[in-house]
């Protein structure tokens, strides 16, 4: 069955932006299609491409913040290990089989 169907959105808004699926019952058989995404075009899309483009920028800043916490607390970590290892102290021990005169 090569039938053709489709779907006419008219004045699209934001909510309906998505993956639409087309389903079919073929033969007692349920079928769904692949598949096609609603996104904005170029027209008039600014200011969902500046929302789009905010979320990546914090979603970066949040990264480093954490890299730099994680970075802060193991440099803190290593320092704290060297400056508590303390030194060996090495002790000589008298040989009481030597004749000193």
């Amino acid at each position: 069955m090569q039938r053709s169907l489709a779907l006419k959105i008219t004045s699209v808004e934001e909510r309906d932006l998505g993956l639409y699926y087309c389903i079919a019952n073929v033969n007692t058989h349920l079928t769904v299609g692949k598949g096609t995404i609603l996104q904005v075009s170029s027209v008039g899309s600014s200011w969902f491409l500046f929302h789009h483009w905010y979320c990546v920028g914090v979603g970066f800043g949040l990264l480093i913040m954490v890299l730099a916490v994680c970075i802060t607390h193991w440099k803190t970590k290593s320092n704290k290990e060297t400056t508590n290892k303390t030194p060996t102290a090495y002790s000589t021990k008298k040989d009481n089989n030597t004749n000193s005169s």
